[in-house]
């Protein structure tokens, strides 16, 4: 009997664990989410090199990053293509905190902003990033709707996650239906590509 309650306390502690790690990856907050941030960047900085290699040569004059974490990725970002102006956005206080702190130049700056409805002018964005959180976004095509609305009209959005991600959370979002969601709201899925159990969708305004 003792060996079944320990067994159930041990799975009920694991089921707790989880979802808080779940909500973390969702939205960082407090000391966890702090260090979840750090490994987020062990694990997926690579990636965003990976996905931003194939477009390094792109002339890009603004930047937004979407879902940040502690910066990494956006202080990457401005590094790479030189640009007069990057905005990383987040949902959670603690990640726009830890990014303001850790990353300061004069094209840099931070923001708390939710990717279903910002606050940017229309048409103001050449490049568009999004790295390992669209699948958490609370309605990914509203979110597209609106990084559409910003994004200029030659420029690209690049989403970049793991595979196993989108076979998790979203796991009828083949390429061909992806690219039929898209063109619903003037978008289209210019290429896919894969690496590493990676993978990096580039999306254009629809000519």
């Amino acid at each position: 009997m003792r060996i079944i309650i320990g067994i159930v306390i041990s799975l009920a502690v694991l089921i707790i664990l989880y979802r808080q790690l779940l909500q973390q990856s969702k939205m960082p907050t407090g000391f966890l989410g702090k260090i979840m941030m750090k490994l987020w960047n062990r694990v997926y900085l690579p990636m965003v090199y990976w996905s931003t290699n194939e477009i390094k040569d792109k002339k890009v004059t603004a930047i937004l990053d979407v879902g940040i974490g502690n910066g990494a990725s956006t202080e990457y970002l401005n590094r790479l293509f030189t640009p007069t102006k990057t905005i990383g956005i987040d949902i959670s206080d603690t990640a726009i905190a830890l990014a303001q702190e850790k990353y300061t130049h004069p094209t840099l700056s931070f923001s708390v902003d939710d990717v279903l409805a910002t606050d940017f002018v229309a048409e103001s964005f050449d490049l568009i990033c999004a790295f390992q959180n669209h699948f958490h976004w609370n309605d990914l095509f509203a979110g597209l709707s609106e990084l559409k609305r910003v994004l200029k009209k030659d420029g690209l959005i690049l989403i970049a996650c793991e595979q196993t991600k989108i076979k998790y959370y979203l796991p009828e979002l083949t390429d061909d239906k992806f690219q039929a969601e898209l063109n619903q709201i003037g978008l289209v899925l210019k290429s896919s590509q894969y690496k590493n159990g990676w993978t990096a969708y580039h999306i254009c305004n629809k000519t």
